[in-house]
């Protein structure tokens, strides 16, 4: 891996290593999960078939599988997002092959962007990126019964919901003061990694990142991941998502989609 850009299997291990911890770990009153890279893929499809308003394909599949992530379907050791505090999203801006780490605290509104490469061109492709989530991930939140499901959050008083309606858009707010990757290297998926690890231990982002020593340890950790999935070809029962049991979802009843 030594010189080489992550692909979404690496960031997937990595993902699914925290968001096991996050299932697992009972000590940390402070909950989370993780999805895995195809999560944005389906966002960035839907967002293409609703931007085309001459597009023929349907998306409802794709839809239906927003919201199985939403409660806690699809992935080993997922969980159903209401139980949660937030959510950690890792995106692959293709055009500029970098990726980004998206933090979704549900009490905040707001999506929080973790960039470890900050300038003007390339701010505005993942601004562009960016928007996709923030217009469509509320509408799924609404759609697959989230609000209704989550305990203890007032969403009409709440100072982040009132006066807003449940899809409007999320806000969007850029972490500041991050540590940023060398010009022209490929470290990235290795400072998203570190980000989202440094997130969910509760400990906050250094001012420098060693991103060779991270290189190696993720290596090591992925070396082992591989052996494992080799020799054993299997995974604990708990680890397996729950069947779903899919109501019928009219998805001309519900309100639509405006994409910027």
């Amino acid at each position: 891996m030594n010189g080489q850009s992550w692909n979404d299997e690496h960031i997937d291990v990595i993902f699914y290593y925290l968001r096991k911890k996050g299932k697992y770990d009972k000590a940390n009153s402070f909950k989370f999960t993780t999805v895995n890279c195809m999560f944005f893929s389906k966002i960035d499809e839907i967002h293409r078939a609703y931007a085309n308003p001459e597009a023929t394909s349907s998306v409802a599949s794709s839809e239906n599988e927003i919201c199985e992530y939403i409660n806690g379907y699809r992935m080993l050791a997922n969980v159903p997002w209401h139980t949660v505090d937030c959510v950690l999203i890792p995106v692959n801006i293709k055009e500029e092959n970098h990726w980004i780490l998206i933090v979704v605290p549900f009490t905040d509104r707001r999506l929080y962007i973790y960039n470890s490469y900050r300038v003007a061109g390339h701010d505005a492709v993942v601004r562009r990126e960016i928007r996709k989530i923030a217009t469509l991930l509320p509408h799924h939140l609404h759609l697959s019964g989230f609000y209704e499901k989550k305990k203890g959050i007032d969403w009409i008083n709440h100072p982040s919901y009132k006066g807003k309606q449940q899809t409007d858009d999320f806000d969007v707010m850029y972490v500041n003061d991050l540590p940023q990757q060398a010009s022209g290297s490929m470290d990235c998926g290795v400072y998203v990694a570190a980000f989202a690890e440094y997130f969910c231990s509760g400990r906050g982002v250094p001012s420098e990142i060693d991103a060779e020593l991270l290189r190696n340890r993720y290596g090591a950790l992925l070396w082992e991941y591989g052996w494992q999935k080799a020799d054993l070809n299997a995974f604990s029962d708990n680890e397996l998502p729950p069947r779903p049991v899919r109501p019928a979802i009219d998805y001309n009843a519900v309100d639509t989609v405006v994409v910027n």
